[in-house]
């Protein structure tokens, strides 16, 4: 099998979760015939790139949805993570926003947490949120679903008087085995490339400076 080969393999099997250099080297390891190193992983991952079969994202390579479609076998499955919560509970100060971009989503989860979310954050939260259809995107704009409506709606009363305290709750209950949001694949439709993350960074820090 082509050193290629094995790295598209590895990323079908980290198709919904994403790869970085470390995750394909300890993949290929015990896999490739003959040793090979990390500048080769990234010079198959540029072929793979241009080859239309990957997307790069910060430091992390995905699968194309094309590609996705065609993938089989094994698979890690996907699971929340923290910046999934901080991004749904920032779209969901934006709910009646029914022109929520980019900027606007930054701008609320800055409020909510002192930080910008990185690229891949963003990214990976996006996509992980619209698995399940707990948000969609229209447009270059996004919004919440019913979906999402109904996970606010089960929150303890408790939790919705500080802000802290509702992402924390909000992180517990989309990962609840019974009551939680089931994640089962994620197909990495939403394209975020750094540009586009770059821009909107510029248009909240300009709006947050007033100007």
């Amino acid at each position: 099998m082509e050193h290629d080969d094995l790295v598209l393999e590895a990323l079908n099997y980290r198709r919904h979760v994403g790869a970085d250099l470390d995750s394909i080297r300890a993949y290929l390891t015990f896999r490739e015939p003959e040793k090979r190193t990390a500048k080769d992983d990234k010079a198959a991952l540029e072929r793979l790139v241009a080859a239309g079969q990957l997307m790069p994202v910060g430091q992390q390579w995905f699968l194309t949805p094309a590609a996705h479609r065609r993938a089989r076998g094994a698979a890690i499955a996907p699971t929340w993570q923290e910046e999934d919560a901080w991004i749904l509970l920032a779209l969901w100060g934006n709910r009646e926003n029914a022109q929520c971009k980019l900027e606007h989503i930054i701008a609320v989860a800055d409020f909510i947490n002192h930080a910008i979310p990185t690229l891949e954050e963003m990214h990976g939260a996006l996509n992980r949120l619209a698995a399940p259809r707990l948000i969609t995107r229209r447009r270059g704009a996004f919004a919440v679903t019913a979906s999402t409506r109904d996970l606010f709606n089960r929150l303890p009363a408790s939790c919705n008087k500080q802000i802290l305290g509702q992402l924390d709750c909000l992180r517990r209950i989309m990962d609840c085995p019974c009551c939680g949001v089931t994640l089962k694949s994620v197909r990495w439709s939403i394209s975020l490339d750094t540009k586009t993350y770059q821009d909107a960074v510029a248009a909240y820090l300009k709006l947050a400076a007033g100007k």
